[in-house]
C-alpha cells in the first residue's frame, strides 16, 4: 500500500516515479552485492557495501547529486556512516580518473542510459514509438527526472522504495506501462523551430566609406 505523499508524486511526475522505481529494481542491494563477492578479486567490503557505493556513483551519473561526497551527505542514515564515508572518500574520489574507478563511473554511466532507454520504450509501449522516437526530448525529460528526484527522496522513505527491488520483470514492465499512461507528452516535446527567415542582406554606400568608431571616440575626446 503506497503512501499518500507517494500517490501524489505518481500523480505529479509519474516519470521520476518511473526512473526511481528501475534504479531500486536493477540497482537491488542484494543483487549488487552478490555480484561483488562473486567477480571481486582483491577488492573487499567492511562498514561500505558495494551496493552502496553503486546506489551514490548512480545519483552522480545521473545527474542528481553533483559529487559523490555529495550523495553520501544526501543519503547519510546516521553521523557514524558519514564519518565513515568521510574517512575512506575525503569528501571526494581523488582517484576517479584512474582507469578502475573511471571503468566503474562509464559502466555506471551505461547502465544509467539503458535505464533512461527502459522508461522511452515503456512510455513508446503507451503512446506509440513513433512519437517517442521523434518527439520526446531526452533533455527535457533529465530536467524533470534531476529535478524532482531529490525532493521525491526527501518525502518518501527509502523503505517504501524496497518493494521494487525484489517485484518480478513482468510485474515491473506492467507498472511502467501503467505509469506512462499518466505522463503528460507535452512537457517533454522538443521545441518546434518556425521557418528561418533569409538574412537581409547589408546595404553598403559605396561614396561613403568606412567610420571607425574608435576614431571617431577619439575625435569626441579631444574635442
Amino acid at each position: 500500500m503506497l503512501s499518500s505523499i507517494f500517490e501524489q508524486f505518481v500523480k505529479e511526475s509519474p516519470v521520476s516515479v518511473m526512473m526511481r522505481a528501475l534504479m531500486s529494481h536493477i540497482f537491488a542491494t542484494e543483487r549488487m552485492d552478490r555480484l561483488f563477492t562473486k567477480h571481486a578479486q582483491v577488492q573487499y567490503q567492511q562498514d561500505l557495501l558495494f551496493s552502496s557505493q553503486v546506489d551514490l556513483m548512480s545519483l552522480v551519473v545521473c545527474g542528481v547529486q553533483k559529487s559523490i561526497h555529495a550523495a553520501y551527505k544526501a543519503r547519510a542514515e546516521n553521523l557514524s556512516l558519514f564519518q565513515t564515508v568521510t574517512k575512506n572518500f575525503h569528501g571526494e574520489i581523488p582517484t576517479l580518473a584512474y582507469p578502475k574507478a573511471a571503468l566503474f563511473s562509464f559502466s555506471m554511466a551505461l547502465v544509467s542510459y539503458n535505464i533512461l532507454a527502459t522508461l522511452r520504450a515503456a512510455l513508446g509501449g503507451v503512446h506509440g514509438v513513433e512519437k517517442i522516437e521523434a518527439g520526446l526530448s531526452d533533455f527535457y525529460l533529465v530536467d524533470e527526472l534531476q529535478g524532482t528526484y531529490r525532493g521525491m527522496m526527501i518525502a518518501i522513505p527509502a523503505l517504501e522504495w524496497e518493494v521494487f527491488q525484489t517485484i518480478s520483470r513482468q510485474k515491473m514492465a506492467q507498472l511502467l506501462q501503467e505509469l506512462s499512461t499518466g505522463v503528460n507528452l507535452k512537457q517533454f516535446l522538443k521545441a518546434i523551430r518556425g521557418v528561418k527567415k533569409p538574412k537581409v542582406p547589408m546595404i553598403y554606400d559605396s561614396k561613403q566609406g568606412h567610420v571607425s568608431t574608435t576614431r571617431l571616440l577619439e575625435q569626441y575626446n579631444h574635442s
